[in-house]
């Protein structure tokens, strides 16, 4: 059914992930932001003409944006406060105003990739990376084809989005964690999944933290979760209501998105294990991605679950993927027999991937107005 949309839908997405490769690879690296740019720019407008199926999330969101475009901003003030996700409500209800819903995914889609994009981009500006190694990197995010969860699935990916940034930042640039506290709170009134991952992060951190004594840990946690209890209750009782619905109720899942994912979770640990003679803060972000992998494969029977956090998990990895890629320096013609196969077997595990998730993944059902 919808043969031909779909092969439009898959081919799109395929040839937009060959073309900014082979850009990235040989255009100058002074470029690479607004090449970058101009790529969610073309995923969003991707995003804009898509195609719902009824039974997917953003369906319903549109037909609930449908009934807030006769609210009142006050009416739809308060119903926004009264619910768990405030913010998305009112990010909607915005939207609902203009009468063009597909604003929604186009949106979405442009600020998870920025956020993405960012960190790339960031990374690879820390070091002199070859060209190479930074298409690679964005060849390998690109394949494993989250695109539609992003742009059906809406709330969860746009919240893990602005996570994985602060977490990035928090790790590589040593940001503060207060200063990203302002996005936490905001990914939170998005979906109430990003306040479980906010508390995993808060842990893992405390956890992996070189600065603080043990007893500092303690009694950080301590103050932490006083905190949240005290003025983030209803979220806190949402987040658990969610996650045993998750973990007890039957709840769709699909076989070929899990293969998909835990391939791309074999290259990443491929990468963890291969890189060598990396920062002190990279060190880190490794320890705390393979916490998140063990995590992963606790809850691998909860495919909501699974699939939402290997996603976040991909937003991450590409500092690792980058450190692999670039080893001895990939555009000097001198590298070793060893480094070759290695590159090779990167791009065929990430080609075999992309392939995958176009035949038999979540992009197989990627439609536009066709």
């Amino acid at each position: 059914m919808y043969l031909f949309p779909r092969l439009v839908g898959v081919f799109t997405y395929f040839s937009i992930t060959i073309l900014f490769f082979l850009l990235l690879v040989k255009c100058n690296k002074k470029n690479l932001g607004k090449i970058l740019l101009v790529c969610s720019f073309i995923l969003a407008i991707m995003g804009f003409f898509y195609v719902p199926a009824e039974s997917a999330d953003l369906s319903r969101i549109w037909s609930t944006m449908k009934d807030f475009s006769s609210n009142s901003f006050k009416e739809q003030l308060d119903f926004s406060f009264s619910t768990n996700i405030p913010l998305f409500h009112l990010f909607t209800y915005c939207i609902s105003l203009t009468g063009v819903y597909s604003l929604l995914p186009a949106i979405v889609a442009f600020i998870f990739y920025l956020n993405s994009f960012y960190i790339i981009k960031d990374y690879s500006q820390k070091k002199e990376y070859s060209s190479l190694s930074i298409g690679m990197t964005f060849f390998v995010f690109m394949c494993f084809g989250q695109f539609v969860q992003v742009i059906s699935g809406i709330r969860s990916m746009l919240a893990f989005s602005i996570i994985a940034r602060c977490v990035y930042n928090e790790y590589i640039n040593n940001k503060n964690i207060l200063r990203n506290i302002i996005w936490y709170i905001i990914a939170a009134m998005i979906h109430p999944a990003a306040l479980t991952l906010f508390l995993i992060h808060l842990l893992l951190t405390l956890i992996l933290s070189n600065k603080l004594s043990q007893l500092k840990k303690i009694v950080s946690i301590f103050l932490i979760a006083l905190v949240i209890l005290i003025f983030g209750k209803n979220y806190l009782l949402e987040m658990f209501s969610s996650a045993s619905t998750y973990l007890t109720e039957d709840s769709y899942s699909y076989i070929w998105e899990y293969i998909i994912a835990i391939l791309y979770l074999i290259l990443l640990l491929f990468a963890l294990v291969n890189i060598k003679n990396v920062s002190n803060n990279l060190i880190l972000l490794k320890k705390y991605v393979y916490c998140f992998i063990l995590i992963l494969f606790i809850f691998l029977p909860v495919y909501s679950i699974f699939q939402r956090y290997t996603v976040f998990i991909s937003i991450l990895s590409s500092p690792f993927f980058l450190e692999l890629i670039n080893n001895d320096q990939l555009e000097n013609y001198n590298y070793n027999y060893r480094q070759k196969k290695l590159l090779q077997l990167v791009f065929l595990i990430a080609m075999f991937i992309l392939v995958l998730a176009c035949a038999r993944g979540n992009l197989s059902g990627l439609k536009f107005f066709i």
